[in-house]
């Protein structure tokens, strides 16, 4: 069965596939975007999870949505509001004390001198100089990662830019990035300051997503790429746009069929087919084939590699190398449907953005050292977000839904959803009570639920974990990290591209600007 043929089969309708999509339909090119899933978007939409409520289904803020997307693909203009939210951070501490921390580190200040004059001043200092840091990342994030042997004349000017930029930031910067960033984030905390819930906050943002505990090397990077961008440009600040993250995946759908792309739903691709060491296009569960001398997929890299491809086509070495690239989950997600507003404090003035349980470093290492050992953490870290104070489309009124991120939820081929709600319920349930008799419904994930959800191997959100082992020239493995597989005409615009996951698009456009650089080179060379 012939399904058609393009210049470009788009495999996966998640927001990386959209972006791409929708840059390279825009270059005139013919693009079809096959999903899956009964609609796009992917990891970024909205779930149902009792009738009439609607919570995010993984990613619940944006810390750095891609600016050159917002620019390029005039997002605003198709519905999304890059809106920077204004409210605060609430430390929660078993104590019953809360610290609250406005997005205004200076502002925060007057809050954290009420317990600490020196962290008063410790505080905006060392957000200024992790936003400075986390700054030098931002233009590496932009880049195509040269080679690792720098051979070509390109590879060698990409290097000098990101020498340059870290270079123009004048040495003593450049000397306290390179001794920190390898550094775990614990340390860093105990030298600077002395709050054990505002060590906390930092730990937990350290290690959200990840497989690291505070106290693992590379956590004070981790802590950087999370801050490296910037929600509608503005530095180290986190948002709820308007209409929730769907409202971005559908932005970007809109921006690709804009451009001319083709997007097909409930079309699961079986295999990605290659004859004589290059693709020809994609055959679908139903049979059909869509011809296509490109094929970009957004799925992870084991996925693309191991059961798309297959290794027929592949060689031992590098199927090797992408098996050991690490991809198992250590973190869940809990969504609840709410009889009524919960009684977390400032919720009712809806004076905060998120809610975070981390009272102490030592906390979030000890939920994380259950974790990596099988075990479900008695106490795990959350983040609490409440969509539906910013947004009230997602719950009938007078009513709400919460989205909860949970470190850490082992990856078990058994996992108690009951369980992990019990928990996670039982821990806020201090600091808003009456809260457990306000549920109406929920939706508990452990890692391996997303895997089997959202098709991502080892449930990891971010298709394969954020560590200076696995970044940059180093991602997904290295040789291969220019978003080019070795599969001629085969390339990868996920998170598990350069440079890594979050809700950026920004590895779906980084991408689609090395796919165009190669079909030019091509049509020069011919």
């Amino acid at each position: 069965m012939n399904g058609g043929a393009f210049d470009v089969v788009l495999v996966g309708g998640g927001h990386n596939g959209l972006t791409a999509a929708a840059y390279l339909a825009r270059a005139g090119l013919k693009v079809v975007v096959l999903e899956a899933a009964e609609r796009t978007g992917g990891a970024g939409v909205h779930r149902e999870i009792h009738p009439g409520f609607h919570a995010p289904a993984l990613a619940h803020l944006l810390p750095a949505l891609d600016e050159r997307v917002m620019r390029d693909l005039n997002l605003a203009r198709l519905g999304l509001d890059a809106h920077v939210a204004g409210p605060a951070t609430v430390v929660l501490s078993p104590d019953g004390g809360t610290l609250e921390l406005s997005p205004d580190p200076d502002r925060a200040a007057r809050a954290v001198a009420a317990q600490s004059r020196r962290d008063a001043e410790a505080y905006p200092a060392l957000c200024k100089r992790l936003q400075r840091h986390a700054a030098a990342l931002r233009a590496v994030f932009t880049r195509t990662p040269p080679t690792l042997n720098a051979s070509s004349r390109g590879d060698m000017a990409r290097l000098g830019q990101m020498a340059w930029a870290m270079r123009r930031r004048g040495r003593p910067a450049m000397r306290d990035f390179l001794r920190i960033v390898g550094m775990n984030v614990a340390d860093l905390l105990d030298e600077v300051l002395e709050i054990p819930a505002l060590q906390g906050v930092f730990a937990a943002d350290a290690v959200w997503g990840t497989n690291h505990g505070p106290r693992s090397p590379n956590t004070v990077f981790t802590l950087l790429h999370r801050m490296a961008g910037g929600a509608a440009g503005r530095e180290g600040r986190l948002a709820w746009p308007g209409g929730g993250p769907e409202r971005v995946v559908n932005a970007l759908a809109a921006a690709a069929r804009a451009a001319g792309a083709d997007i097909r739903t409930d079309a699961r691709v079986a295999r990605i087919v290659v004859e004589a060491g290059a693709v020809r296009g994609a055959e679908l569960e139903d049979g059909s084939m869509i011809s296509a001398d490109s094929v970009v997929s957004s799925a992870d890299p084991l996925t693309t590699c191991a059961a798309l491809v297959g290794p027929d086509h592949l060689d031992a070495d590098f199927l090797r190398d992408i098996r050991a690239f690490r991809t198992r989950g250590l973190t869940g997600k809990v969504n609840f449907a709410l009889e009524r507003m919960p009684a977390l404090p400032g919720a009712e003035a809806g004076k905060a953005l998120r809610w975070v349980l981390a009272p102490s470093i030592d906390y979030v290492e000890d939920a994380f050292d259950c974790a990596k050992y099988g075990q479900a953490p008695p106490a795990p870290a959350l983040e609490i977000t409440m969509p539906s104070l910013h947004d009230d489309t997602l719950a009938p009124q007078g009513k709400h839904v919460m989205s909860v991120n949970v470190a850490y939820e082992p990856y078990a081929d058994e996992e108690d959803a009951s369980a992990l709600q019990r928990t996670v319920t039982g821990l806020i349930e201090p600091y808003a009570p009456g809260f457990g008799d306000s549920v109406l419904a929920c939706e508990a994930m452990g890692p391996r639920a997303i895997e089997s959800t959202f098709r991502i191997a080892g449930g990891h959100w971010h298709h394969g974990d954020i560590a200076l082992d696995q970044f940059f020239m180093l991602r997904p493995v290295p040789g291969f990290a220019q978003y080019r597989l070795p599969v001629s005409g085969l390339y990868l615009c996920g998170a598990g591209a350069h440079p890594g996951g979050g809700m950026t698009a920004t590895a779906g456009a980084n991408a689609a600007a090395q796919i165009l650089r190669d079909r030019r080179h091509r049509r020069k060379s011919a």
